[in-house]
């Protein structure tokens, strides 16, 4: 059976819920649910979820700077092409 997760758990849960970071608290409390309740395994469900997001972000950041070069280079191909005309 499950063991209920303490009141700072399900706090983290609602804030993350609110904020828009619902994958986030899941994750978490997916990860927390596995794990015994001690102070140490919180500070790694904290952590694990910190490395979450700083993952999903710096793979948002690739995304949009392929997008930014990909424009640069179709807009610099086009600006030759009208140059060599």
């Amino acid at each position: 059976m499950i063991r209920m997760a303490p009141k700072v758990v399900i706090s983290l849960l609602e804030v993350s819920k609110r904020s828009g970071g619902l994958l986030q608290a899941l994750t978490c409390y997916s990860y927390y649910i596995h794990l015994k309740n001690s102070e140490l395994q919180l500070i790694l469900c904290k952590l694990f979820n910190d490395a979450l997001v700083n993952l999903i972000y710096v793979l948002w950041l690739l995304v949009v700077l392929m997008n930014i070069y990909m424009l640069l280079y179709l807009w610099l191909g086009d600006v030759h092409d009208g140059l060599m005309e």
